[in-house]
């Protein structure tokens, strides 16, 4: 080596940068060798190692990926190198912008060193992979692309899931459970406790966590804990009914579920059945209700299956078929029922039976033991439990022979009633201040109006001519404030199309199911008033010609009184001219005589 020392500036730089090339020369050959020995070492590890392994341009081609990589996607070499990762691997619907994040983060160096996706199989399926990421550069720091090696989690994550998934239920279930759970250790200390517990107790989480058994039963229970905890060592498991005390000092009684876990501690299911007891007790004495009722009855009562068969009837069901209860418990109702009838109680069970009504009453007739024909009403309900599944059937059955006896009787004389009312020659109503509530036939013929009009648009008052309205109402107000009871009237009516109409009205104030209402009769009288109307007239002129008659009459009476008065007085005259001759004749003959 030449002595530098010597060497002016410009020669020194020369000789230097001939120094460099030679050793740069030798170096970059150096370099060279050792980065293929290095890929040749590299390559060769990544396909022995189950680790994810790719290389990619800055474009997302794909210039790289190891055996394990087409292993788990299910591909062959040739399938992906040289395809773009994003179009291969990542779901359509997101690739495109997923690209365009890649590309930017590549271009401005800004790619994160680790991360974790999912990526696309050649079935569909997803993978999750844990990525670690260098940026590739050349010579010159020029980003080429991206290197990338990861792990694949999916079983992982999907156990992690799991895992999580059942920590969730299990917290879901001991923090929201209805029933109070409790964690003890094997002395009975307990370790934790949900809500529910600590609600039941009255107790906050804080105080009711190393408390022991004894501190939250009643002390009757003291001499049962160390047997139940030696049952729970031998069974692992334990159950009895237990009465626990709260802070307040008030006590509940709880179904006590116990069992022992893997860790050896134990878990205990506590559910207050307080009021189940109570209702327990209360069902008893319902029934007892029931039975005293279903004994004491004075109505028929049975129980019936949903066969159709009586499984139990009281006494007075007994005396009201003539039966004893052996020969009627076992029997289906059908055997006792009139032939006529099996059908309605046939069809009442289908009903009660379809969800269609929980309960149903009728009337059918049934055959007492001695043949006798008896109408029954019944009223029966079908009971159910609790998840709605039908029971039996319970049955109330009263004896109604005479009441529809008197109904058929009523009924005829009802029948009969209404075809006199309907084909009655008076017109016959009942009506309340607002409107009609009833006519007959010849009603509506009188006034010539149609029943459904006369009931939907017409007022009492408007049957009645204009000119007698004003009394109309006058007599309606008065019967309906109690002045009269009754009244009978004659006024002019009015008919539909305005034809000449007198009508005789008769009306009496009566309460009709608690309502003050009118009832009466019209009797259509025109012909009468016409009738009347004639004969006026006929009278008129008949005392007209008998007064003219009469003043002849009178006349010639007048002219017989004189001539009478005249006869009468020459009468008179010739009766004493008689009395004179004979006197002078008596006069005469005593002359003679003497």
């Amino acid at each position: 080596m030449e002595d530098w020392s010597k060497l002016s500036k410009k020669e020194l730089i020369n000789e230097i940068e001939l120094l460099y090339f030679k050793l740069k020369k030798k170096d970059l050959v150096r370099i060279d060798k050792l980065a293929k020995e290095s890929e040749r070492r590299f390559t060769s590890i990544l396909k022995s190692v189950n680790l994810v392994s790719i290389v990619l341009d800055i474009k997302g081609n794909i210039e790289f990926c190891n055996d394990y990589f087409l292993k788990i996607t299910g591909y062959k070499q040739s399938e992906v190198l040289a395809k773009n990762w994003f179009d291969v691997f990542v779901p359509n619907n997101i690739s495109k912008q997923i690209k365009e994040v890649f590309i930017s983060a590549i271009t401005d160096g800004t790619f994160v060193s680790s991360m974790e996706n999912e990526i696309i199989d050649k079935r569909g399926s997803k993978i999750i992979i844990a990525w670690n990421n260098t940026l590739l550069k050349d010579t010159d720091e020029k980003i080429t692309g991206v290197a990338s090696i990861g792990e694949n989690i999916t079983d992982k994550r999907k156990a992690k899931i799991a895992v999580n998934q059942s920590e969730a239920k299990y917290y879901a279930l001991f923090n929201h459970s209805p029933y109070g759970i409790l964690i003890a250790d094997s002395s009975s200390y307990y370790l934790d406790a949900n809500k529910a517990m600590c609600q039941m107790l009255g107790l906050s989480h804080q105080e009711l966590v190393g408390k022991h058994a004894t501190d939250i039963v009643t002390p009757i229970e003291y001499k049962y804990i160390n047997p139940a905890l030696k049952t729970i060592q031998n069974d692992n498991t334990y159950q009895k009914e237990w009465e626990f005390k709260r802070k307040d000092k008030t006590t509940f009684v709880a179904d006590v579920q116990v069992a022992k876990m893997p860790d050896g501690n134990l878990m205990a299911i506590v559910r207050d059945v307080t009021k189940q007891r109570e209702a327990e007790i209360s069902v008893r004495e319902n029934e007892q209700r029931f039975r005293t009722i279903f004994e004491q009855s004075a109505s028929g009562m049975c129980i019936t299956g949903l066969d159709g068969k009586l499984i139990d009837v009281n006494l007075p069901f007994c005396d009201m078929l003539e039966y004893s209860k052996e020969e009627l418990v076992g029997l289906h109702f059908n055997s006792i029922t009139f032939p006529e009838d099996i059908n309605i109680g046939n069809e009442s069970i289908k009903k009660m039976l379809s969800l269609t009504t929980p309960k149903i009453a009728f009337e059918k007739r049934y055959l007492t033991k001695g043949g006798k024909i008896i109408w029954v009403r019944i009223n029966t309900a079908l009971l159910r439990d609790k998840e709605n599944n039908p029971l039996y059937f319970i049955t109330q059955m009263e004896d109604v022979s005479e009441r529809v006896k008197t109904d058929q009787q009523l009924k005829i004389s009802e029948n009969k009633y209404k075809a006199l009312v309907e084909q009655s020659l008076t017109g016959i109503y009942i009506f309340r201040k607002e409107g009609f509530l009833y006519v007959n036939n010849r009603f509506c013929e009188i006034f010539g109006y149609s029943e459904e009009e006369i009931m939907s648009s017409l007022k009492p008052t408007d049957v009645i001519n204009q000119s007698d309205r004003s009394r109309a109402k006058e007599n309606i107000s008065k019967r309906l404030q109690g002045k009269v009871d009754s009244v009978r009237y004659i006024a002019k009516g009015k008919h539909k199309i305005n034809q000449e109409l007198w009508v005789e009205i008769h009306g009496t104030h009566i309460s009709l199911e608690g309502e003050d209402v009118i009832a009466g009769t019209v009797l259509d009288i025109t012909d009468r008033i016409k009738t009347e109307e004639k004969i006026r007239k006929i009278n008129e002129e008949l005392e007209g010609k008998i007064a003219e008659r009469t003043k002849d009459l009178q006349d010639k009476i007048t002219e017989i009184e004189r001539l009478n008065r005249v006869f009468v007085g020459r009468e008179l005259r010739m009766k004493e001219l008689k009395a004179t001759i004979k006197e002078l004749k008596e006069q005469l003959g005593d002359q003679l005589i003497s």
